[in-house]
């Protein structure tokens, strides 16, 4: 009798000790959950082929980030090339980001891909209100909208100040008086070099041709013929002139095309996070942040913004770009056509024995065939 008594205090001591332990666990758990929350995750992904606009956003999104209860957002750039077959095999993989910035042309392409939910009930007759009339049109696909528009990038020509000023020269307003200008002012000579790359690979094999050329070899980049060269390079870092800005001189008339961007949100973002995140991207003191440091235009009918002034580009352009563009085909084939396009344009300036009469009828043909694909 005794000894089952005491088994039954032993067992009572036991389960007191054990309780203690496990309340004192979940004591220390709640201080570990309250100390390290657990943050949610949101995706955003940009085609900005620029470094700049990349940090800009970088930085947004981190200030974002910090503040407590928001969710970690991160950016991931997929350049512009490369961009469908990216989405295409996130969305084969569930594993979509949950916005996408991209230019507007591509909003039908990416609805008809089933990427893209529908924004209609966010953008309300008042928020819609907040934007320029061609830039909200530029979010719809068959009335319904797919997107936030976010900044423009307008074409514009960069021209070399002090090159004009040294052969009379002011900027030509027709396409004509350019062709003309160039015949006027080419001549035999020197010229300044420029390094025509857009990634690490042709950035390596420009320098490697010029190193050849030099006499030098990448094995020993401390070689008489090689430091040669890197000084001269050097010299030519050093080189400055006047650049302006100037719209592009037209053929048959001026046209403002919008060059803009749009904000859409996927099928697999977390909507309720998602579009807090979209408020705080899309207000007018993050747009004007990101227009002012990445030097493009506000779409915000509450915000202009002409970021280049002191580089010559007048307020007018500014003023017909928001009011007076022209809103670019958008079809469900983008990206097919762009692919013709691109193809195209690269086999007749890149191989001689390309005849204007069929790069015409071959540009023609498969841009269409691309139109008709659906």
């Amino acid at each position: 009798m005794k000894l089952q008594k005491s088994f039954v205090v032993f067992a009572g001591v036991v389960t007191a000790i054990l309780f203690l332990i496990g309340y004192s666990d979940y004591r220390e758990g709640i201080k570990e959950r309250k100390q390290k929350p657990v943050q949610d995750e949101l995706t955003l992904l940009v085609t900005c082929e620029d470094r700049n606009s990349r940090e800009v956003l970088q930085s947004m999104l981190d200030r974002y980030s910090a503040k407590e209860g928001n969710p970690k957002v991160l950016l991931e750039f997929v350049p512009q090339a490369a961009f469908q077959k990216e989405l295409c095999i996130r969305k084969d993989q569930n594993d979509l980001p949950d916005f996408i910035l991209s230019e507007n042309v591509m909003t039908a392409a990416l609805q008809s891909m089933g990427i893209l939910i529908e924004l209609s009930e966010y953008m309300t007759v008042q928020k819609s209100s907040e934007y320029t009339k061609i830039a909200y049109n530029g979010t719809l696909v068959n009335g319904d909208c797919y997107g936030v528009p976010f900044a423009s990038t307008p074409y514009v020509l960069f021209y070399n100040e002090d090159y004009f000023d040294s052969y009379g020269e002011t900027i030509p307003m027709s396409m004509e008086e350019f062709y003309q200008m160039c015949q006027r002012t080419t001549g035999l000579g020197s010229y300044h070099l420029g390094f025509s790359v857009k990634n690490k690979e042709d950035i390596s094999a420009s320098f490697s041709q010029l190193l050849a050329t030099s006499g030098g070899n990448i094995r020993d980049l401390e070689s008489e013929n090689s430091r040669r060269l890197l000084c001269l390079l050097a010299k030519m870092k050093e080189l400055a002139f006047r650049y302006r800005l100037a719209e592009i001189p037209h053929e048959q008339k001026q046209v403002y095309l919008l060059h803009g961007q749009n904000i859409g949100m996927t099928t697999n973002a977390n909507v309720k996070e998602a579009m807090r995140l979209l408020e705080y991207m899309v207000s007018r003191d993050r747009v004007k942040e990101y227009c002012t440091d990445t030097y493009r235009l506000s779409q915000r009918t509450d915000l202009w913004i002409n970021p280049c002034k002191e580089q010559g580009l007048p307020d007018m352009f500014v003023e017909k770009e928001r009011n007076q563009s022209v809103l670019k085909s958008s079809y469900s084939t983008w990206f097919l056509i762009s692919d013709a396009i691109s193809r195209n344009l690269t086999s007749f300036f890149g191989n001689k024995d390309v005849d204007l009469e069929n790069f015409e009828k071959k540009l023609q043909d498969e841009v269409k065939g691309a139109i008709m694909e659906r």
